[in-house]
């Protein structure tokens, strides 16, 4: 009896023990103002209009106008360092300026279309520079094809969210994570579309600013930009004056991130 008593007890006093915790790791986060002021600073890189690397963007538009169009024109726009140029945004860029052209890893998340929906946009913008530029379609069709520069998931269908109830990460932005680290010189990320990354309620605050800075520390852990494709509210379709005021959502949406495409 006094054996099992002991027992009893190393397993009350295990459970007990608490290993120290681990002090936070800021790294470059905390400096002074003579850092600040010594530091050299270069220009911004903007891997699109109005979004620069390590920071993230909301493209938000009614449904069934285009976004994810939009965003498949800007991956093929990104990786080919400009030459796939769609003038985004309405953007013209001097591309014979830059030095050097910025070629780079393009991550197109799909949340919402499956392989097939996203073979066949792709293909309809290959269409569009065969009818328009034949350089450039050689060029996506020989070089771009083959670099392994665009990368895809088409995980509509699949039932796949990215973010549980209690704002932690599910094993899918695990992985996905893990593809970002696997990936060399990883430029952009797009994710489509933000209604379907959990089944939170878009108008609360706190859950939906947890899972904005999880994009945002994966923007600034990959020196990245991270452009997350969302909705219109009611009020904003059509109101080309309201500005940030029309994406759907919590306000910490919009918040959280560094520009809004509307």
């Amino acid at each position: 009896m006094s054996k099992l008593k002991d027992m009893q007890n190393k397993r009350n006093f295990q459970a007990s023990f608490k290993a120290p915790e681990k002090e936070p790791d800021w790294g470059d986060g905390e400096f002074t103002l003579d850092d600040a002021l010594s530091d050299v600073v270069p220009p911004r890189d903007f891997v699109i209009p109005g979004l620069p690397t390590a920071k993230v963007g909301i493209l938000a538009a009614d449904g069934g106008v285009g976004k994810s169009f939009w965003a498949l024109q800007s991956i093929l726009q990104v990786a080919s360092g400009g030459l796939c140029d769609f003038k985004l945004a309405g953007a013209e860029q001097d591309f014979n300026h830059q030095d050097p052209r910025k070629f780079g890893t393009v991550l197109y998340v799909s949340l919402e279309d499956a392989r097939y929906d996203i073979d066949e946009r792709m293909q309809l913008i290959q269409d569009y520079w065969i009818n328009n530029d034949r350089d450039v379609a050689q060029f996506m069709n020989e070089d771009l094809r083959h670099s392994g520069y665009v990368r895809i998931l088409g995980l509509g269908g699949k039932g796949v969210t990215l973010f549980d109830d209690d704002k932690s990460p599910t094993p899918h932005f695990k992985k996905i994570q893990k593809r970002c680290r696997e990936l060399p010189n990883l430029r952009y990320i797009v994710v489509d579309t933000l209604s379907r990354t959990s089944d939170a309620d878009e108008n609360d605050n706190p859950v939906m600013g947890s899972h904005m800075r999880h994009f945002e520390k994966l923007a600034e852990d990959h020196k990245c930009a991270v452009l997350v494709l969302h909705h219109e509210n009611k009020g904003g379709r059509g109101d080309k004056e309201i500005g940030a005021g029309a994406v759907r959502g919590a306000s910490s949406i919009v918040a959280n991130t560094r520009c809004t495409l509307r």
